[in-house]
């Protein structure tokens, strides 16, 4: 078996195909995507194959790349389950640098209710206000 096949065996054997609603999910496809990708730009797999593999997935190439930035981001997919289940908004959050990050994560300023605004806000550094529902 050549080394990319070995490769790619490992990724399918792992690979969650619905994995959009949870942050848990969207959490391990990011590594086992971010590691092919890496596969990928040291040449043990062609960046075609990478392309071939994610079509054959029906992973597009967006969400591929949001993947992979959420993937390389160790505090962010370490506390999966107190993510939202929104792939921009963990996206948004795996830009934070990992020791702002994990202070966040500390103070419980990131949970299964954050926001992409909010995480916007804590990426540019400020503290997020939430809104209060309106009284009726």
């Amino acid at each position: 078996m050549a080394k990319g096949d070995k490769i790619f065996k490992r990724i399918d054997d792992n690979f969650r195909n619905d994995f959009l609603g949870r942050s848990e999910d969207i959490c391990h496809n990011a590594k086992l995507i971010s590691s092919l990708r890496q596969s990928a730009k040291s040449r043990s797999i062609t960046y075609k194959e990478y392309k071939k593999w994610c079509d054959r997935n029906k992973v597009k190439e967006r969400d591929a790349t949001r993947l992979v930035t959420i993937g390389k981001n160790k505090i962010l997919c370490s506390h999966s389950s107190s993510c939202p289940d929104s792939l921009g908004t963990l996206e948004t959050l795996a830009k934070i640098k990992e020791d702002r990050l994990q202070k966040y994560f500390d103070n419980n300023k990131i949970d299964k209710k954050t926001t992409r605004k909010e995480a916007s806000i804590l990426l540019e550094g400020m503290r997020p206000e939430r809104q209060k529902p309106i009284a009726s």
